[in-house]
């Protein structure tokens, strides 16, 4: 072989190596679990830098503000509000002229649960009593003849009345209806 040809052969190995590759950028891709609670979704993206979640109902109106996502890749929890109802629901990341959507449902409402407590058990008439109470997955607290209430709280009772006083509070959510109750007696 002579010298010109080994050269320009050697030449065009070299311009191959040098040359840069131009790889198919990676496809951007999203997935969503809804999280044991029903409130929260888990998100995970990968190749889509400065995007933005929006997540849609069955209709297509946005059930929360939109998510800024900062990073290319990345996971998130996101949550969801207290009124999301059973259905169906949409998750979409968009950058640019980049979209990407995942569905997930949402099958159960948690049911509401319930406490109530009384600061004694037994008092003398005319003794005033604290009731507290808590509850979870519930949108009112209806205490005291139906009156709706906060969620969860505290009121001050006067009790005049020897015996047994009941108390029962009713927590109702998307999930249903419980109730929770306490007794003092007053001696």
């Amino acid at each position: 072989m002579s010298t010109a040809l080994k050269l320009s052969t050697g030449f065009a190995l070299a311009l191959l190596f040098l040359m840069p590759t131009f790889a198919h950028a990676a496809e951007p891709t999203l997935s969503v679990k809804l999280h044991d609670d029903g409130r929260t979704l888990m998100v995970k993206y990968r190749n889509l830098p400065k995007s933005t979640l929006t997540i849609t109902d069955a209709n297509g109106e946005a059930i929360r503000t939109p998510v800024a996502m900062r990073n290319k890749n990345g996971t998130k929890k996101v949550r969801l509000p207290k009124d999301l109802g059973i259905g169906t629901y949409t998750a979409a990341l968009a950058a640019g002229d980049q979209h990407v959507e995942a569905t997930f449902s949402v099958a159960h409402l948690e049911v509401p649960v319930c406490k109530l407590r009384a600061s004694e058990k037994v008092v003398e008439r005319g003794d005033i009593i604290t009731l507290r109470w808590t509850s979870k997955n519930a949108d009112t607290v209806t205490l005291f003849e139906g009156r709706s209430t906060k969620t969860h709280g505290s009121e001050r009772v006067s009790l005049h009345h020897l015996g047994a006083h009941g108390y029962v509070a009713k927590a109702v959510g998307k999930g249903g209806v419980s109730t929770c109750s306490a007794t003092v007696r007053v001696k």
